[in-house]
């Protein structure tokens, strides 16, 4: 199963829908800043199933802040991240979601890609879709035959 994952959008929503053309994913995550970004992808793209949380500038969303879902038997834990404090360090971060029992937690606020395993789980910022800087999203593979296995690819977009 591939999953397609865009934080931070800001606005720009052009460069999502091509990575999304061009990857084809079989899900896609927004998480958050700015989720109305996510209308148009829904509809260019109604038959892949879309999962969004609300970031700090979601001010009248409707999505919750944090989402826990388990796919392809990999369970993840959704967040925008700015009610954990993760400019200033991942530790609340992790520690709640490893409480949760997630495979995988995935967040956004800090417009810089990253990807590390701690504790047995994978901690996962896709980067920022939207920023004037170095812009980029995330493509994991999750292994649905090895139940929280999974592989992360940053992939940049074009300047």
């Amino acid at each position: 199963m591939k999953i397609a994952v865009f934080s931070d959008s800001h606005g720009q929503t052009r460069d999502m829908l091509r990575a999304i053309q061009a990857s084809r994913p079989d899900v896609i995550f927004h998480l958050g800043d700015v989720c109305r970004d996510t209308a148009p992808i829904g509809q260019a793209f109604p038959d892949i199933p879309l999962y969004a949380v609300r970031g700090n500038c979601d001010f009248a969303a409707r999505e919750e802040t944090v989402l826990f879902l388990t796919l392809g038997g990999t369970r993840f834990f959704l967040t925008h991240g700015h009610l954990y404090g993760v400019k200033s360090g991942l530790y609340d971060l992790i520690d709640t979601a490893k409480k949760r029992g997630a495979d995988a937690v995935l967040f956004g606020h800090t417009h810089r890609a990253h990807m590390r395993f701690d504790r047995g789980m994978y901690v996962i910022n896709p980067g920022a879709a939207g920023s004037s800087g170095v812009r980029s999203w995330a493509e994991l593979d999750v292994n649905e035959k090895e139940p929280g296995a999974l592989v992360c690819t940053h992939r940049f977009f074009e300047s």
